[in-house]
């Protein structure tokens, strides 16, 4: 059985590598650092440096596959350069972010799940691979995110 939520920040440490962040939490990020394959994930750019994000939702992960176990997910919204959306694994909780979509990347606060802390991160979407299908499970979790974190974002 694989446990790997069986503390809180672990969804968010699993995010670490990814975000180029180092946080001090009460369980170390992982050991090994990002590999050539990890940096090489995105197969198109996204946007070029003088573009935003086009409004729509996206669904990007660690794989081109969607639901592996194990594998990182994240999904979101963007409106008129404001974005609010979820990070995740499959089969366990998630921790919704809110902020801004600038080019191919993401400024937002993410939200622990379990005790409501914050954190300022800068996701870089060329970590990962966009999916072409937005599930309805990713659906739902968007929901939940933006109907509790609408209000901070403005003008959604």
């Amino acid at each position: 059985m694989l446990k790997i939520f069986h503390r809180p920040t672990l969804l968010l440490s699993a995010f670490f590598p990814l975000l180029g962040v180092d946080l001090a939490l009460s369980i170390p990020p992982p050991l090994s650092p990002l590999t050539g394959d990890h940096q090489t994930l995105s197969q198109r750019p996204l946007a070029t440096n003088n573009e935003a994000l086009d409004d729509g939702i996206y669904l990007y992960g660690e794989t081109s596959e969607p639901e592996q176990i194990g594998k990182a997910y994240v999904v979101f919204e963007v409106r008129r350069g404001q974005v609010i959306g979820a990070f995740y694994m499959p089969h366990s909780s998630f921790d919704c972010a809110y902020g801004s979509a600038e080019q191919s990347q993401l400024d937002v606060t993410i939200i622990n799940s379990y005790d409501q802390t914050t954190y300022r991160h800068t996701l870089f979407l060329d970590k990962f691979q966009r999916l072409a299908t937005v599930s309805a499970n990713d659906q739902r979790i968007l929901s939940t995110c933006t109907q509790t974190y609408q209000k901070q974002v403005g003008n959604w």
